[in-house]
């Protein structure tokens, strides 16, 4: 578009913004929008009370949740969004600054961190597992890796799940298949595709997914221009480390069974307590494959993390709305 023919376009513009009065409203390039480009993140903010030197790290963290692979922003939008709930805990992490750091102990150890990302993505099988957080911490040796959970293991509690074809060597192999069982899990041997099957209603998504994240660890970020950031400090450290971290509901629902304390007991029994043999198991795997595998430490948080402890290691940290909303 030559000059003449860009001024024409900013007059039709000023004509259809001064018919109801529009305040002029400018994008970074100078073309005329109808509301600010944080208009959507303005209402998020002022919902729970976030400070105003705090716009840039929520708008910044906003946008890596909701423009990922996992259609974030068409679930963010709600009271019971688990892509919210990070968010809202990590999201002054996302640009770091002098002083500001939160505490997690770690198989035992208090970490410190000082940076977060959201929905990294690490290679797995075809398409790459999505993590919800990873936690730096302050010497840059330490990425702790959160996979967030809040309602899912209310809506998705089964007996069977399927899934497709590629991981099924993997399953059946004697190490996960012994872990699998330690949590009332089983695999179908005679099935094309991968089956788990319970006699009782669990999460298996949880234990499926957490299987596939520990993979994505094993071999690594996937390349993308999006990711330079993570790959540079992932290339840098020396440990990651794995947890679920899951919304305790189980002051809830105190006289009727409560899923989040299940899922906690059956990581517990699955993952937890098998952490190295798991990881073997992948390892094992991903090499007879020819492919290639980190040379980091691994480790395995034995047993899930809660938002409830997260709160009580760092009291004043959440903002006074986020805690209110969230009961913490």
């Amino acid at each position: 578009m030559n000059m003449e023919d860009n001024k024409k376009v900013k007059k039709i513009a000023e004509g259809f913004r001064n018919a109801l009065g529009f305040p002029q409203v400018l994008s970074k390039s100078g073309s005329e929008l109808l509301f600010e480009n944080d208009v959507f993140t303005a209402l998020f903010r002022e919902r729970f009370g976030i400070a105003s030197d705090n716009k840039e790290a929520f708008n910044a963290a906003f946008r890596a949740v909701t423009e990922g692979e996992g259609n974030e922003s068409a679930k963010i939008n709600s009271v019971i969004s688990s892509a919210l709930l990070p968010l809202l805990v990590f999201y002054k992490l996302y640009i770091p600054q002098a002083g500001r750091y939160i505490c997690l102990t770690i198989n035992g150890e208090t970490v410190k961190f000082t940076k977060s990302f959201f929905e990294v993505r690490n290679k797995v099988v075809g398409l790459p597992s999505c993590v919800d957080v990873a936690l730096v911490s302050e010497d840059g040796e330490t990425i702790l890796f959160l996979e967030s959970k809040l309602t899912e293991m209310f809506e998705s509690s089964t007996n069977e799940k399927e899934y497709g074809k590629s991981y099924k060597s993997l399953y059946c192999g004697t190490a996960i298949e012994k872990a699998l069982g330690n949590g009332g899990i089983s695999v179908d041997k005679e099935a094309t595709n991968l089956i788990l099957r319970s006699e009782k209603p669990q999460y298996l998504e949880g234990i499926k997914q957490t299987i596939s994240h520990l993979i994505g660890l094993v071999k690594g970020p996937q390349n993308a221009d999006d990711q330079t950031d993570y790959i540079k400090v992932y290339e840098r450290a020396k440990r990651l480390v794995y947890s679920p971290i899951i919304y305790s509901t189980s002051n809830l629902f105190i006289e009727q069974p409560d899923e989040s304390s299940r899922y906690a007991a059956l990581y517990e029994k699955v993952i937890g307590e098998n952490g190295a043999v798991v990881l073997e198991a992948i390892e094992n795997w991903i090499k007879a494959k020819n492919q290639n595998k980190s040379d980091k430490k691994i480790e395995i948080h034995p047993a899930v993390l809660t938002y409830q402890s997260f709160v009580n290691e760092n009291p004043t940290w959440l903002d006074e709305k986020v805690k209110t909303f969230y009961g913490l």
